[in-house]
């Protein structure tokens, strides 16, 4: 029997933020396999953690229809898991604990607070790329059910990056139009051209705040339709805030809350550091808290 665990992931409050299923102990199971188990919690994302070898552990992240070299809420909710399951009772704390994921090495710090709530953050394995968009405003307007007047804002304009997943990133004027968002599939079909950028991470400014921001993410290929917080996403989206709030080198840090019109709400902390105008690192944090456990027949 295989056993499972569940978190709620970016929160520290059960039954919010994004649910996942967690493997701790992936031993024999083949990549048809772990896709079926990932099939049948049918959750955003399902972890397949491997045993422990040289101070790392390489996972395997899976949707209901494929694998991904990287995700983010994962990387969150299976370190803490892990943390809880090495240290037992004396989990409290600081911890390192590092993942091989496909994209890359994920360095991940843990703050263990059973008071306050488990808290971790990783260094992201990839920093944005930049993409080719491929999209006119009034085309993005049409996938997204908006009017062409509502996208884009204070100089941010839609764009496409990659951090290891590609995300479109675009910019809605506002919060109300942000909730109206209904994305048109065949509209999508007709005008995104790139097979691998399938994605879309829609953002508006926070109220009196240059520091937060209120997202929604989209996806025309993976089995849910919205997902309620996307730490790779966040990644990728590091690139946007950086272009268009022209980044001072240093560090700098914000708040994205997403889930909430699914009446799921996270909080994705994201940290950008910039050297020379350029984005040398990026980090994403969050809160996860466990939900259930089990076995698999």
């Amino acid at each position: 029997m295989t056993k499972f665990l569940t978190y709620d992931v970016f929160t520290n409050q059960k039954h919010s933020g994004n649910p996942l299923a967690i493997i701790p102990k992936a031993v024999d199971l083949s990549d048809l396999e772990m896709q079926k188990i990932a099939r049948e919690f049918n959750l955003s994302e399902t972890i397949f953690i491997l045993p422990k070898q040289n101070d790392h552990y390489t996972v395997r992240i899976f949707t209901p229809a494929q694998e991904l070299p990287f995700a983010g809420h994962p990387t969150i909710g299976a370190s803490i898991a892990i943390a809880r399951i090495e240290k037992g009772n004396d989990y409290k704390g600081q911890h390192k604990i590092v993942f091989i994921e496909k994209a890359g090495t994920v360095n991940i710090s843990l703050n263990m607070d059973p008071k306050n709530g488990d808290y971790a953050e990783f260094i992201a394995p990839k920093t944005p790329v930049e993409g080719k968009l491929g999209l006119t405003n009034a085309q993005v307007a049409e996938i997204l059910t908006l009017e062409e007047t509502e996208i884009g804002f204070d100089g941010h304009i839609a764009n496409l990056f990659d951090a290891g997943n590609a995300f479109f990133t675009f910019p809605i004027k506002s919060r109300e139009a942000l909730s109206r968002i209904e994305v048109n599939s065949s509209a999508a079909a007709r005008h995104i051209q790139n097979k691998f950028a399938r994605a879309f991470y829609c953002y508006t400014a926070g109220e009196n705040s240059k520091t937060k921001f209120s997202t929604r993410m989209f996806s025309l290929d993976w089995s849910m339709n919205e997902d309620p917080a996307t730490g790779s996403a966040a990644t990728s989206f590091a690139g946007a805030v950086a272009k268009h709030l022209q980044l001072a080198d240093g560090e700098h840090n914000f708040s994205l809350d997403q889930g909430v019109d699914m009446g799921r709400p996270s909080e994705i902390r994201l940290t950008i550091i910039m050297d020379s105008a350029q984005i040398s690192q990026v980090r994403i944090g969050g809160y996860a808290v466990p939900i259930s456990h089990g076995e698999l027949y």
